[in-house]
């Protein structure tokens, strides 16, 4: 037995952290990532979106259904960007109701 634990003690010890793959981090921190995220991706293609549909909408020469067209565009744009700003406020309203820390 006494062999056994002398062979053990010559092992290093392993450190474990970095098979972690959250690296410590908390649902709270994962979320905020994850949606702050999702707005620095979300500003710029909302923008080419609205420029998109206002070409559209310019360049539909008097076509009604070119114009609607444009006008979906800049619609649908704005309504996903306002859907990724209520992610974040409804992350915010959950963890005051759950009561975690907000950073």
């Amino acid at each position: 037995m006494n062999i056994l634990r002398k062979a053990l003690a010559q092992i290093p010890p392993v450190d474990l952290s970095s098979l972690d793959p959250l690296r410590g981090q908390d649902f709270t921190s994962i979320t905020n990532t994850v949606v702050d995220g999702l707005i620095a991706i979300g500003t710029p293609v909302a923008v080419l979106m609205i420029l998109i549909g206002g070409f559209q909408m310019l360049a539909s020469g008097g076509n009604e259904e070119k114009f609607k067209s444009g006008k979906q565009t800049v619609t649908y744009a704005l309504i996903g960007y306002g859907t990724i700003w209520l992610a974040k406020g409804a992350v915010t309203i959950i963890k005051s109701i759950v009561g975690a820390e907000t950073t």
